[in-house]
């Protein structure tokens, strides 16, 4: 696995979130922890 791997998987990812972000998203915020979720796929944001 080289480099060329490596931006193959970044590109693979930009393309999920893009997609992600188009459709429509459900969003809560329980135990300091911010949720979108559409479909199946899900991003959680947590503090820090």
């Amino acid at each position: 696995m080289g480099a060329s791997a490596c931006a193959e998987l970044a590109a693979s990812q930009q393309q999920w979130v893009l997609a992600f972000l188009k459709k429509p998203i459900d969003m809560a915020y329980n135990n300091g922890t911010l949720t979108w979720t559409s479909g199946t796929d899900s991003l959680a944001f947590k503090p820090k």
